[in-house]
């Protein structure tokens, strides 16, 4: 069995204990369903948002969004619209139960995902339930800490997630198994002074690739945020053609 590893923010790819830690599987599938949300942003929960394009062709893209630390997940949605109608993904957008998602070392091996993966899960299922979604095309995109947790949560979730997009990530759980034929998109700005490129480039990607995933790597002159061009690269080779 291949030994559990983190990669951390400011850290180098260091073995963790090898106990295979429990993983934050989640059961929410798409299914061969009628569209059953209006076009627009409406909520599907108290904590989550969904976007479903007006030019919706079934079965459509699904994108999971998750937000940066501090951030509002109504706010966070906004910046994806334009990206969504024009490729016909659906959007859904939930709330972190704290500040921001939490993700850290669980002292045995593994890492702790707080209680954030079970209510994605939720939102997922009942997403599937009232939308058309392409099972080939679902991914899962975040910024920042947001990021972070898409890697960690996309890579753990291989059936599910078939892309990953991470937008200036600090961190990254590997888990013990990967699929190498996920979409792996990552983009930072070089002038990050909040989470700097040097981590990213030197211990992220390169541990992502000696894990046998395939990444594609773009770097933008900004600082620590979004910038449009890379996130629609990220954007649209996460959910494929």
């Amino acid at each position: 069995m291949r030994i559990s590893k983190l990669l951390a923010a400011f850290a180098l790819l260091v073995p963790a204990m090898s106990v295979r830690a429990a993983e934050p599987d989640l059961h929410a599938r798409p299914a061969k369903v009628s569209l059953a949300l209006k076009t627009g942003t409406s909520r599907l929960n108290d904590k989550t948002f969904v976007y479903v394009p007006h030019n919706l062709s079934a079965p459509a893209p699904v994108v999971l969004l998750l937000h940066g630390a501090g951030q509002r997940a109504d706010d966070f949605l906004k910046q994806f619209i334009k990206e969504a109608d024009k490729t016909g993904a659906i959007l859904l957008v939930p709330q972190a139960a704290s500040g921001s998602w939490a993700l850290k070392p669980d002292g045995a091996g593994g890492a702790d995902f707080g209680s954030d993966p079970a209510a994605i899960d939720a939102a997922l299922t009942e997403l599937f339930a009232k939308a058309p979604a392409d099972p080939a095309r679902v991914a899962v995109l975040g910024f920042s800490d947001g990021a972070g947790y898409a890697l960690s949560l996309g890579l753990s979730n291989p059936e599910l997630f078939k892309g990953v997009a991470a937008l200036s990530p600090g961190t990254v759980w590997l888990p013990p198994a990967v699929d190498k034929s996920q979409r792996i998109y990552i983009t930072h700005g070089r002038h990050d002074d909040m989470l700097p490129l040097a981590n990213v480039r030197d211990n992220i990607v390169p541990g992502l690739q000696k894990a046998g995933l395939t990444v594609q790597v773009s770097w933008h002159g900004g600082e620590h945020e979004i910038d449009p061009r890379t996130m629609a690269q990220g954007f649209e080779y996460a959910i494929g053609k």
